[in-house]
């Protein structure tokens, strides 16, 4: 007996689930949950029609009978829509045959029967059946037009069926009935089905979570190997006591760089000659930060490897690294690169050699109210189609004259009171309201600024500046 009752249990729930799941997937539960519910109510109300059969039977009244089998026949082909995956022509098909049966038998019966409750139940299955909040309003209105306009037919309308007094408050009971089942279903179902949606959400946001730590450990991992490739910060300080570099990240790890070098003699000795690059390699966070690596492991081959010392020539044999990595790794069509402004220092004579790829140098004289622009070459460090070799500026500088060099990062970041980009003049004005303090405190000074004028807006690329004094 115990089986018995076990296997048609099963064998409900197997026949309820295919009928909720009618024309969808397992996995469209939350995407297309009211079809579910149109499936599910069309079910049970065709379940609990069947207990009016014989009541109506019983009570003689055959005609009634018959318009409510051909009502159950109807809500079927709702089902049959669904089959064919026409949800939209089930949904509205269902609503308007409810609804002309309410007010065809609403009117045939007349007044007292209770049939016409069954409008409550009806009047919020629109927001339950349809996503468009037109369609909901539309249809809610519509409803509770019918449900007035009922009233009006039923006390002008003489009925076509005679129900006895005694009928009418049983069928009355009836209706309440079914009208409180439909509600309570309705209202049972997106309930449970929001509490599961809640649980599916909260597992997910759990596991994205796990994903998230898992992405950030990962990227702090690869900042620490970008780390290590860069210089210490310290050293531009020991070969420049006065100076600054500000470098922000617009991500954990950076597309910008920067670049130290002091050049040494067979001994090991540091000579006077010192190599500063700030570079903006193509894209920000991980995607950058890979092109920073390569692009300051072609300047260590380059340079301290290969002891090529002239800035131009530098340049150009970085950016046959460059393109020769990238094609080697099937990356012919891509344009990665580097902007870059590269110096060569002598702390002794200060005489500059300066080489760049769109990214400028600036000088401000000592006692100087204006910035004197060094242009850069207007290519990049990479793959190009009209790519000549790139220039060797040589200028010999005075104590107390300052370079500054910085990707764009800080120039492009919008913010504001209009929400503009910062610009070369507004950086300018920075640099040279602050140029008499020591180059510490420029630092702060521009930090300040860039964050001032960002404000609560997002910062837009990585920042790398630097400026020294000689």
């Amino acid at each position: 007996m115990n089986i018995f009752l076990h296997c048609m249990t099963m064998n409900i729930k197997q026949l309820w689930h295919k009928i909720s799941f009618l024309g969808l997937r397992d996995d469209q539960e939350f995407s297309h949950r009211e079809v579910i519910l149109l499936n599910k109510l069309v079910f049970v109300g065709c379940i609990l029609y069947i207990p009016l059969i014989p009541v109506d039977y019983i009570m003689n009244e055959s005609k009634l009978l018959a318009y409510q089998l051909i009502m159950f026949t109807l809500c079927m082909i709702t089902l049959l829509f669904s089959y064919l995956k026409w949800f939209n022509i089930a949904k509205f098909y269902f609503y308007f045959v409810v609804i002309s049966f309410i007010c065809f038998l609403g009117i045939g019966v007349g007044e007292g029967t209770g049939n016409d409750l069954t409008l409550f139940a009806v009047l919020i299955a629109p927001a339950m059946l349809f996503k468009d909040l037109r369609i909901i309003i539309f249809l809610s209105v519509f409803t509770i037009v019918i449900m007035i306009g009922l009233r009006f037919a039923q006390a002008s309308i003489e009925p076509f069926m005679d129900i006895s007094l005694e009928d009418r408050r049983n069928f009355q009971l009836i209706f309440q009935l079914i009208v409180s089942i439909i509600i309570f279903f309705q209202v049972y179902y997106f309930k449970n089905i929001n509490f599961r949606f809640q649980d599916l959400l909260s597992s997910k946001n759990d596991e994205i979570a796990e994903k998230n730590k898992e992405i950030v450990d990962s990227i702090n991992y690869a900042q620490r190997i970008q780390d290590a490739y860069l210089p210490p910060k310290e050293v531009l300080g020991h070969y420049f006591p006065e100076s600054f570099l500000f470098f922000e990240p617009k991500d954990i790890v950076s597309g910008d760089f920067y670049w130290f070098y002091g050049i040494r003699n067979k001994e090991g000795q540091l000579l006077d000659d010192v190599f500063i690059v700030a570079a903006d390699c193509t894209g920000h966070g991980v995607p950058g930060a890979i092109m920073s690596v390569i692009c300051c492991n072609a300047l260590n081959e380059v340079v301290v490897k290969g002891e090529e010392y002239d800035t131009g020539k530098i340049l150009d044999k970085v950016r046959e690294q460059i393109v020769t990595i990238l094609k080697t790794k099937g990356n012919n069509s891509r344009k990665d690169g580097m902007g870059v402004a590269m110096v060569k220092v002598n702390r002794k004579t200060r005489e500059v050699q300066y080489s760049g790829a769109n990214n400028p140098l600036w000088i401000l004289k000592n006692g100087g109210t204006e910035i004197e622009e060094i242009k850069a070459d207007k290519q990049p460090v990479g793959s190009y189609e009209n790519a000549v070799p790139f220039t060797a500026h040589s200028v010999t500088l005075s104590e107390g004259d300052q370079l500054f060099m910085f990707s764009d990062g800080i120039q492009d970041q919008f913010g504001g009171e209009k929400g503009k980009k910062l610009k070369a003049a507004n950086l300018k004005k920075i640099i040279l309201d602050n140029k008499t303090l020591p180059l510490a405190e420029q630092q702060s000074a521009v930090k300040k600024a860039f964050h001032q004028w960002k404000g609560d807006l997002e910062q837009v690329d990585d920042v790398v500046m630097i400026g020294l004094r000689l």
